[in-house]
């Protein structure tokens, strides 16, 4: 069964065609021909196998390790084994029209293909739609934007412009999803299908019969995936479309539930008005399909992060379960309010659940990732962290969770080098980025934490659930509780953690947390 929130119009076919130079490669179809037709020799199995992932993966460095996997997923070999696939490969493909190589040699590392690679045809029900990089997104509806006849009217450009084009591949890119070595499945490497904006089935559950706002439901998936506050923002945009040109498809209204809670958990501003504005998607969805199980997830969500309503929220999510067993989405919602209650075995359960139904969603790994850390289990969460770096090197957020699980770990150095790569990312200005080095050199990692406690304090809008952690950390229990007490009057979503973060554990066991413990319960009963 496809996951109710993607998938539901595409192609049941796989299909994955690409060109380079004089090359068609044809992956379902296993053949590698010349574009006139010829033929260029025959390739091995394994130098197949190898072509198919730097294709895929091209541009970005392919790891030894990485292509041994994929090619003798089963079976340990040498790397003259490896040398000896890509010579052959080599050899074949000869040399581009410039002359230079088709793949590039990174020695002691590995092999990236540096050929130029056009997507023909990428689809099927066999991978959701996701992962697309929201800039290249805003680029495309910008053009349609700037290409409409009525510039003051942009509804509909950017389903305009896919339209045109069947499978928009100028805006797709490669991606490394991980079933998990954590799963025992290994590495796969996959790419973003296209689908087309009037590829809608007749009505399915939930769904609509307006092909155009199933595009704009569908853009809206692709960029809640990849998160970040901006993607998240115009997710929410898209989906405002989708229901005004279907006020009844009841999927999008969900959707739209989940996305203002997404948007609380990259910002503690504005809590109230996003649950309410979520409540108020969740009574619409409901008010068409009473049996949704997505509505029933971002109720359970709500209840769990704003209300702190423990009883509530397992209810809710054991509903959206009942409803659907088969939803990535009712099992990634019931991992997270698990973990969150500290049941981290029946959380891990749940997410690799989600993960086997779904795959390669980034999200879902995220989940995954947390709910090691939250349960302690700090070397897997490093790992896990790593490898959806990996998967986006530029993922701010990833490095700050991998900052937290290499401190805890006593790995103070890497955490900083870590740590410097998170502020390049977010472009700090030279003179911020010098006081953390200066504070690194004369006072290790406790100075940076001082640091970060005086930046972030200065800010207008500074985290409290955070700087209570931050100082937490450097044992100042004294303010650790004062922005603790903020952030429980601001109901920051974080509050529902509070039993589970290991930032907080030098505060166990005072009376003032325990205090604050009661009063969270006694106010979701009160409710």
């Amino acid at each position: 069964m496809l996951p109710s929130f993607v998938g539901a119009s595409m192609s049941l076919e796989r299909k994955e065609i690409f060109e380079f130079g004089e090359f068609r490669l044809d992956v379902n179809e296993h053949s590698i021909e010349r574009i006139d037709g010829t033929r260029n020799g025959t390739l091995t199995e394994k130098a197949f196998q190898a072509l198919v992932l730097l294709v895929r993966r091209r541009g970005h460095l392919v790891s030894k390790d990485e292509l041994i996997r994929f090619i003798w997923p089963d079976t340990i070999v040498e790397d003259n084994n490896l040398e000896k696939c890509v010579h052959h490969l080599r050899n074949f493909l000869g040399e581009t029209s410039d002359g230079s190589k088709y793949i590039e040699t990174v020695r002691k590392h590995g092999y990236r293909f540096v050929g130029n690679v056009r997507a023909l045809e990428v689809s099927g029900s066999w991978l959701p739609e996701i992962f697309r990089i929201a800039a290249e997104q805003n680029d495309a509806v910008e053009t349609a934007t700037e290409q409409s006849n009525n510039p003051e009217d942009d509804t509909g450009t950017e389903v305009e412009l896919v339209e045109k084009t069947r499978f928009p591949f100028r805006t797709a890119f490669i991606i490394l999803a991980l079933i998990g070595g954590l799963l025992g499945l290994g590495y796969y490497f996959l790419i973003r299908p296209g689908v087309a904006a009037n590829a809608v089935e007749a009505n399915p559950k939930g769904g609509t019969d307006n092909a155009e706002a199933h595009q704009f439901f569908m853009m809206a998936m692709n960029l809640s995936e990849e998160r970040g506050v901006q993607n998240v923002l115009k997710s929410l945009e898209y989906l405002d479309r989708a229901v005004a040109l279907d006020p009844n498809y009841a999927i999008a209204w969900a959707a739209k539930a989940h996305t203002h809670r997404d948007i609380v958990g990259s910002t503690d501003a504005g809590q109230h008005e996003h649950y309410q504005k979520s409540m108020e998607a969740i009574s619409k969805a409901l008010a068409i399909d009473p049996n949704l199980s997505e509505a029933y997830s971002a109720l359970c969500h709500n209840k769990n992060r704003y209300e702190y309503d423990v009883a509530g929220a397992e209810t809710a999510c054991n509903r959206a379960l009942e409803l659907d067993p088969n939803s990535p989405v009712a099992h990634k919602t019931y991992a997270n309010f698990l973990y969150s209650r500290g049941r981290f075995d029946e959380a891990i359960a749940e997410i690799k659940t989600a993960m086997q139904l779904q795959p390669v969603s980034y999200r879902n790994q995220q989940m995954f990732a947390l709910t090691l850390y939250f349960a302690r289990r700090y070397g897997e969460a490093e790992a896990q962290w790593k490898r959806l770096l990996e998967l986006n090197p530029n993922h701010s957020h990833i490095h700050s969770r991998l900052i937290r699980v290499l401190e805890d770990q006593g790995k103070e150095s890497e955490a900083f080098e870590y740590f410097v790569k998170m502020l390049a990312i977010q472009k700090i200005d030279n003179e911020k980025l010098e006081r953390f080095n200066t504070a690194y050199r004369t006072g290790g990692w406790r100075g940076v934490t001082v640091e970060r406690i005086k930046t972030a304090e200065a800010d207008s809008d500074p985290g409290y659930f955070q700087l209570a952690c931050l100082h937490a950390k450097i044992g100042n229990k004294d303010k650790a509780f004062e922005y603790l007490e903020k952030a429980y009057q601001e109901r920051s979503f974080q509050i529902a953690i509070i039993q589970v973060e290991p930032q907080l554990d030098s505060l166990r066991g005072d009376p003032r947390f325990d205090d604050l413990l009661r009063r969270i319960e006694t106010s979701a009963n009160g409710r």
